[in-house]
């Protein structure tokens, strides 16, 4: 390839990268400015919900008139909504973004709007200038305002509505760059009983049964973590039994006693138990100690003595402390290829230590 050919590819190739790395510069740009688009949030946050007149039972001789009514007798109530309309946007919003051909505002459904007022605010602007009117018994329309950023102001609703219909507060208006205007419920949030009332509430029937069932649960539970603890532990055995055969077979190891006593041993506590059980043989000092408490144990089962035993092969606990550790030489010895002489010395059958170096080796 000529210098100058190689050249216009090296040039190519610049530019190739260059736009590469400028679109995913630009795009990444420009994603993360959709994302964090600075755009106005108008919300209705409910703070507060009060009856005028709270009363549990109905008395036979008060009568409660309001413009005529007898409250009572028709079952209705007056509440009063505290409404706190704020902008928690990142921009103001301006006169010209309100919709110019309609109105603004909130509806309050199910109910009869008595009054209107503005109660506190944190701008006098908007105290001042927000004005709201009462349009028709359900509508409230509003000023199209300057709301500038975390600017608010809180409206006092006096509602006249049928006792089981509790009313809600539905905004309405269009505004630029604005796709709904939330409603915010935080008395209700407030309302609700907290996590320690909620905890002891109920009855003590009720506490007793809830700890019926959260004991029945966990036994279930419990119940289900060991059956699925054995099914990985027999999972695990097969596999390394398969294992196992297959080594002998490819190796020849001669089938026997020997051979089979070393498989117990690895399918049971893998490769961790073999190299431990050959550890442990190559200590006298403890295979004697071991085999003297064996000796012992095997006494008090040949007259009848208790003794203690594991759940899961009849070994005495002060002779198996722990599966890896102490299983080998329980196997061992209760085959006899561990013993103890008249003497006192300890005899290891070679063939055990044979197939157990192999099974070592190989088996890695």
């Amino acid at each position: 390839m000529s210098i100058s050919k190689k050249l216009r590819l090296d040039e190519r190739f610049s530019w190739s990268f260059t736009g590469v790395a400028l679109a995913l510069i630009f795009g990444t740009i420009s994603l993360y400015s959709i994302l964090h688009e600075n755009r106005p949030d108008l919300a209705f946050e409910i703070e507060n919900q009060t009856d005028v007149l709270d009363l549990h039972r109905p008395l036979k001789d008060l009568v409660l008139s309001f413009r005529g009514q007898d409250i009572q007798q028709r079952n209705l109530n007056l509440r009063i909504l505290t409404v706190r309309i704020v902008n928690r946007g990142r921009i103001n919003i301006l006169q010209d973004q309100y919709d110019q051909e309609g109105s603004w505002g909130l509806k309050i459904q199910p109910g009869q709007i008595i009054e209107a007022r503005v109660i506190r605010a944190n701008s006098s602007y908007l105290s001042s200038k927000i004005a709201p009117r009462i349009a028709d018994e359900t509508t409230i329309t509003l000023n199209k305002v300057i709301f500038e950023h975390d600017k608010f102001v809180t409206l006092d609703i006096l509602i006249l509505h049928v006792k089981e219909t509790p009313p809600k507060v539905i905004p309405f208006g269009k505004i630029a760059g604005l796709d709904e205007i939330s409603v915010i419920d935080d008395w209700a949030q407030r309302a609700k009983p907290n996590f320690w009332y909620q905890l002891w509430s109920g009855s003590l029937l009720l506490h007793i049964a809830r700890s019926v069932a959260y004991l029945l649960i966990l036994i279930l539970l419990i119940t289900l973590a060991v059956a699925i603890t054995n099914l990985i532990d027999k999972i695990r055995q097969r596999r390394r039994k398969s294992r196992f055969r297959r080594f002998a077979t490819a190796t020849g190891l001669k089938q026997g006693k020997a051979l089979d006593a070393v498989e117990k041993v690895f399918v049971s506590t893998g490769n961790q138990g073999l190299e431990r059980a050959s550890v442990l043989l190559k200590d006298e000092g403890r295979v004697r100690k071991f085999l003297l408490m064996y000796k012992r144990m095997k006494k008090q089962v040949a007259h009848h003595e208790p003794f203690t035993v594991t759940p899961d092969g009849g070994v005495p606990v002060e002779v198996i402390m722990s599966r890896e550790v102490h299983y080998s030489l329980y196997e061992f010895a209760k085959d006899q290829f561990i013993s103890l002489s008249n003497e006192g010395k300890v005899d290891i059958d070679p063939e055990l230590l044979d197939n157990l170096d192999a099974c070592l080796k190989g088996l890695k």
